[in-house]
């Protein structure tokens, strides 16, 4: 089973450090989108794909002054697993002392952060 959405990113818009406990591809439809990942940085366009192994931590970056569209999907969630999601950047590997952001899961199996303190 695959799942998938549709990103609409701001201009100018940065998400936080955060992982899914799932494979993950992205694919850019409209505009530039640059991730970085691993210690590395993939500036996207549109057609171009990315493919990133579950549990990586990614953070994506819109520098432009126009919306970015991107097709995200992964697979199934693993039973009892969620999305971390971080206060800075977590290392690669993932730092133990890495800060975390406290998040809900909805039905769907999307994460929010939750207004407030970072989690830990």
């Amino acid at each position: 089973m695959l799942r998938g959405h549709l990103v609409r990113d701001p201009a100018a818009q940065t998400t936080p450090w955060h992982h899914a406990p799932r494979d993950m591809m992205f694919t850019v439809i409209d505009n530039e989108v640059e991730f970085s990942a691993a210690g590395r940085r993939w500036p996207l366009k549109p057609m171009d794909m990315l493919l990133l192994p579950a549990g990586t931590p990614y953070t994506y970056t819109n520098y432009s002054r126009a919306e970015t569209l991107f097709f995200s999907i992964g697979g199934k969630l693993p039973p009892g697993k969620k999305g971390v999601y971080f206060s800075a950047d977590p290392g690669w590997p993932i730092r133990p002392d890495a800060p975390t952001m406290q998040v809900e899961i909805d039905g769907h199996g999307d994460a929010r952060v939750v207004s407030g303190a970072p989690k830990g």
